[in-house]
C-alpha cells in the first residue's frame, strides 16, 4: 500500500525566503553597475589640453548668455583653435557632470558649507588631488596660548604627534631661553610684519615656532592682500575659495595659484644661425641668445620685453616700468583664471603717440600661458601655450610659430612690492 503524497502548503521555509531576497538584491545591484558602466564608458575624463579648451568654450557661452557677443566670439575662436572638437567635448563634460549629480544626489551650494564640515574637501593642483582633512588647533588642544588656526593636510597629521605643552628649546640646555617669557600674542604680532619666507624660516626652528607660525591671523593678511582681481575673478570668489580650503589660510596661500608680483618672469631662449666662412672646409655657426621678460602689476597691467644678448638682464630689470620706451617693449593687460594666464592688448606704447605711423596702430599681441609651481607654493614657471597677433580693426587673430621659445622662470627682485 502506497503512502499518500505530502499535502501542499502555502508556507515556504524562512531560509529559502531570505536566500531569494538576497539573490534578487544582488541581481539588481549588478544590473545597476552594468548600466552605470555603459553610461560612463564614453565619458572618460578629459585631458589637460582639451580641458583648457572646454573651459574657454564654457566662458564663451557665459559671455554669450550675458550679452557680451564680442568677447564671446573671441573666446569661441580661441577654443576652436585649441581643439577642433571642443563643442563635442563640452557636451561630453556636461553630460558627465549631469550623470554624476544624478548618481550622487544634489550637491549643497558653496554658501552653505561650514568651515567645520566633517567631510574633507579635495583640491586639484597640477593634476594632483590634495586631501584637505581639517585639524583645528587652539590654546586648549596644543597648549599654545593665543594661537588659533585651522590646519589641514600632511602638517595636520604631523601636529597630532606634538606634545600639548610646547616651549622654545635652547641650543644649550644649560642656558635659559628668554624667548619663552614672551607671550604668544606678541610673537604673532611681530610675525605679521614679516614676509612669508621669513615666517617659514622661523617655523623651522622647533615645534613651538611651528605652531605659533600657523596662527590664522598671520596668513589671513597674506591671502586677502594677494588674492584680489585680477588674481581672482571677483571679490566674492574669496569666500568660496576659503570654504574649499576649510579656512586654512596658510594652505590656501601656498596651493592657490597666483602670479608673483615681487619679481620678473624671464625666459632665456637660444637658437643656432649659420654663418659665412671663407674656407669651404669650415662651417661657422652662431649661437644666438635672447631674453623675454614679463613683469606683472597689481592693477592688471603687464610689461613684455624682448631683448637681444647685447642687453643684460641686470640692466633691464630696474627699467621695467610702464614708462619704459625701448625697442621690443609692449604693454598690455593680464588676468588669471585657474592656472591659465591671459595677456591681452599687448601694444607698443610708442604707437600711441601722435607722430606714430598708422601701421603700428593696426596690430596688437596676446599670449596664453600655463602657470606652474616647482616646487609647490612657488608659482615660478610660465609655459607659453599660444602667442597670437590681433588685427585691431577686424579682430582677426593669427597664431605665431613658437620655434625657439622656452618657459619663463621667476626671479625675485627686492625692490619690487609683493602686492
Amino acid at each position: 500500500m502506497q503512502r499518500p503524497p505530502p499535502a501542499a502548503t502555502d508556507e515556504e521555509p524562512e531560509e529559502l525566503k531570505r536566500f531569494r531576497d538576497a539573490w534578487r538584491a544582488e541581481v539588481q545591484r549588478k544590473k545597476a553597475q552594468t548600466v552605470q558602466s555603459h553610461l560612463t564608458s564614453d565619458l572618460a575624463p578629459l585631458g589637460r589640453a582639451l580641458q583648457s579648451a572646454v573651459d574657454v568654450y564654457r566662458r564663451a557661452i557665459q559671455n554669450e548668455q550675458s550679452g557680451d557677443l564680442d568677447e564671446a566670439l573671441r573666446l569661441y575662436r580661441q577654443a576652436f583653435r585649441m581643439d577642433d572638437n571642443v563643442d563635442k567635448a563640452y557636451r561630453k563634460a556636461e553630460k558627465l557632470q549631469e550623470l554624476r549629480q544624478n548618481s550622487q544626489g544634489a550637491v549643497p551650494p558653496a554658501t552653505e558649507t561650514r568651515p567645520d564640515a566633517p567631510e574633507p574637501s579635495i583640491v586639484v593642483i597640477d593634476d594632483k588631488a590634495l586631501d584637505l582633512s581639517a585639524l583645528s588647533i587652539s590654546a586648549d588642544t596644543k597648549g599654545a596660548h593665543g594661537v588659533h588656526a585651522v590646519v589641514t593636510g600632511t602638517i595636520a597629521s604631523l601636529l597630532e604627534s606634538f606634545p600639548k605643552e610646547l616651549r622654545f628649546e635652547p641650543e644649550d640646555e644649560r642656558r635659559t631661553l628668554h624667548l619663552n617669557k614672551v607671550p604668544d600674542e606678541l610673537l604673532i604680532h611681530i610675525l605679521r610684519y614679516l614676509d612669508h619666507t621669513t615666517i617659514e624660516r622661523f617655523a623651522a626652528v622647533d615645534k613651538k615656532a611651528r605652531v605659533v607660525s600657523l596662527d590664522s591671523v598671520i596668513w589671513r593678511d597674506f591671502v586677502y592682500e594677494t588674492y584680489k582681481p585680477p588674481q581672482v575673478p571677483h571679490e566674492k570668489y574669496m569666500k568660496a575659495m576659503m570654504q574649499r580650503y576649510l579656512h586654512d589660510y596658510r594652505r590656501a596661500f601656498i596651493e592657490q595659484p597666483r602670479l608673483r608680483l615681487d619679481g620678473v618672469y624671464i625666459a632665456v631662449c637660444h637658437y643656432v644661425r649659420a654663418g659665412l666662412s671663407q674656407n669651404a672646409w669650415v662651417n661657422v655657426s652662431h649661437l644666438i641668445t635672447y631674453h623675454r621678460f614679463l613683469r606683472f602689476f597689481p592693477n592688471g597691467q603687464v610689461i613684455s620685453l624682448l631683448a637681444n644678448e647685447e642687453v643684460e638682464p641686470q640692466q633691464v630689470i630696474p627699467l621695467l616700468k610702464p614708462t619704459l620706451r625701448m625697442k621690443g617693449v609692449t604693454v598690455g593687460n593680464w588676468r588669471l583664471e585657474g592656472t591659465t594666464v591671459y595677456i591681452t592688448d599687448l601694444i607698443d606704447p610708442a604707437s600711441l603717440e601722435l607722430n606714430a605711423s598708422a601701421r603700428s596702430k593696426r596690430y596688437a599681441f596676446q599670449m596664453t600661458l600655463a602657470l606652474r609651481s616647482r616646487p609647490l607654493g612657488r608659482w615660478n614657471k610660465l609655459d607659453i601655450a599660444a602667442y597670437e597677433t590681433v588685427n585691431i580693426e577686424t579682430g582677426e587673430t593669427d597664431l605665431l610659430p613658437l620655434k625657439h621659445e622656452r618657459p619663463f622662470w621667476f626671479s625675485k627682485v627686492r625692490s619690487y612690492a609683493s602686492y
